[in-house]
């Protein structure tokens, strides 16, 4: 949980500019499928810079509290100055697997995309027991499948990865060398996180106790307005992949740095020209909908 937070803090001020606008239509969709309602407490778990926080004050009007948790301090400082002008926003430092809130404080909890950093029984049993009875909790998390990665940002990244490796250093440092074995034994989509379906998340929350379980999956599409956006969020994120790629990147010699970085944006060019498709994204997400029971 500590090298997550390191992750989040080093790139909280790029989060905003390279991660939200792929998150943001997502949002939206999330907020479409909870409707409105007369939720007077919620709480966003995972809330990074405050994007779904935000985006929740117009909904829900009558809100007394809009609490926003997450462990990294740097995206909490972001997520504050954001909500600044909103009194009723409030954000904490806050395990999602531990929260330290009285039980049956919420009526709405939702979690965008934070599930598969944590253990999914732990932190759907903590929302379970901080739901009020009819609280509703509102999830949405990749599809971790194999399957769940649609073969033209396969090939992308792919591309990405290849042309990196072509000009990595030959003399890795121990740490380096560590990560690659790492890498290369497993071929999950993000090997940190863990594997999630929406036969087996909504089977989870039924185990749970959610008697009420409503889930779809969806796929989601992505456009990066040019190469440059698309190659800086293969490097400002906070998966194993971008983490590796930056490892990779900052052991390299300066000539073969930039050498690489001209390959990059040149042959990617090649191959959306070729392809004659957009540098987009495309990936199956889960969206879950799990209400506590009213008595």
């Amino acid at each position: 949980m500590e090298d997550l937070q390191k992750r989040f803090n080093l790139h909280a001020s790029d989060y905003d500019r390279y991660a939200v606008p792929t998150l943001s239509p997502l949002a939206d969709l999330l907020l479409e499928q909870i409707g409105m309602n007369e939720a007077m407490r919620v709480l966003d778990l995972c809330t990074g810079t405050g994007l779904l926080l935000c985006k929740l004050a117009d909904p829900f009007p009558s809100a007394l509290m809009l609490v926003g948790a997450v462990l990294s301090e740097g995206m909490l400082q972001v997520a504050r100055t954001k909500a600044k002008d909103n009194p009723r926003a409030s954000f904490t430092a806050m395990d999602a697997e531990l929260l330290g809130f009285t039980s049956r404080s919420f009526s709405l909890i939702t979690l965008q995309f934070g599930l598969g950093y944590l253990d999914p029984e732990k932190s759907l049993r903590e929302i379970f027991r901080l739901l009020e009875p009819g609280g509703l909790a509102a999830i949405q998390a990749y599809d971790t499948s194999e399957a769940a990665t649609v073969p033209p940002y396969r090939r992308l990244t792919k591309l990405f990865a290849y042309i990196l490796n072509k000009y990595s250093t030959r003399t890795p440092s121990p740490e380096l060398e560590q990560t690659r074995k790492k890498m290369s034994g497993s071929s999950e989509r993000d090997r940190n996180m863990t594997q999630q379906t929406e036969k087996s998340l909504k089977e989870l929350a039924q185990g749970i106790g959610f008697p009420d379980v409503e889930s779809r999956s969806l796929t989601a599409q992505f456009q990066y307005a040019d190469i440059e956006t698309f190659l800086n969020s293969m490097l400002t994120g906070c998966t194993s992949s971008s983490i590796y790629y930056r490892q990779e990147i900052e052991e390299m010699a300066a000539e073969a740095r930039a050498n690489m970085q001209r390959s990059q944006e040149v042959n990617i060019k090649k191959y959306c020209q070729s392809s004659k498709s957009l540098i987009e994204e495309s990936c199956l997400i889960v969206q879950l909908l799990a209400r506590k029971r009213k008595n």
